[in-house]
């Protein structure tokens, strides 16, 4: 099944989203401040997928500890996960049912914690859509000597990219999906450095315009290398 964006189609502006000139990736080149290994994830984002017919792939998250730690939108128009351990093992697969529109702005919210079967939920605007490929209970890697935060085109964006590999949340339930996007569909508050939604500053969360994207407002440091940050066309609605 195909589904459509359910945000607005005309935006004002750009100027709370960005957009990587040249695709490519926002890098920090040594691991992040306080990371550790672990069983637990909370990621969040808002992406407007890249414009046909450029192609579809987008990744929002990328580490080099394994063959495919990713947080991503594929070729195949799906959004998917994929985590290894610490010797590069597939533990965590889980991608969408559901294909989505191209060029269109969609929120991703994905939780698991991989000591509890049956923990792990996809919601993509707002709508639970989870098909688990693989789920295996193990350490994943976090711990990484690269960090990558990206949309690897030129016409797909990104704003509100959190990810917290300390804590987990049901993210089934309502009051905790409020916590990331409101009932009307617009981008929760998740405070100046991302602390809301849990009460724990996250080790990364990005968001803002071009001029303010590349500060990591979590706690894992700064991000130093990648292509230059333009604000996007389409700025999403409610941030």
């Amino acid at each position: 099944m195909s589904v459509l964006s359910p945000f607005p189609v005309s935006y004002w502006g750009g100027g709370n989203a960005i957009r990587m000139e040249s695709g490519g990736a926002m890098k920090r080149n040594a691991d992040l401040v306080g990371n550790a290994n672990g069983k637990k994830i909370i990621q969040s984002a808002w992406i407007k997928t890249a414009t046909p017919p450029e192609g579809s792939a987008a990744f929002i998250y990328t580490n080099n500890a394994g063959p495919s730690n990713v947080f991503a939108f594929g070729s195949d128009n799906k959004f998917r996960v994929h985590f290894v351990n610490s010797v590069g093992a597939d533990r965590l697969k889980i991608e969408t049912v559901s294909t989505y529109s191209d060029d269109a702005w969609h929120h991703v919210l994905f939780a698991a914690d991989m000591a509890v079967p049956g923990s792990a939920h996809m919601i993509i605007d707002d709508v639970e859509d989870t098909n688990v490929l693989t789920f295996i209970d193990d350490t994943l890697a976090f711990i990484a000597t690269v960090h990558r935060i990206g949309v690897g085109s030129d016409t797909a964006c990104l704003t509100e990219v959190y990810i917290n590999s300390a804590e987990y949340l049901d993210v089934s339930i309502e009051a905790n999906k409020r916590k990331f996007i409101t009932a009307d569909k617009k981008p929760a508050d998740l405070g100046s450095d991302g602390s809301t939604p849990t009460g724990f500053q996250p080790i990364m969360y990005f968001r803002g315009s071009a001029s303010e994207f590349k500060t990591n407002k979590g706690s894992g440091g700064a991000f130093t290398d990648g292509p230059s940050l333009v604000n996007c066309s389409k700025e999403l609605v409610g941030v």
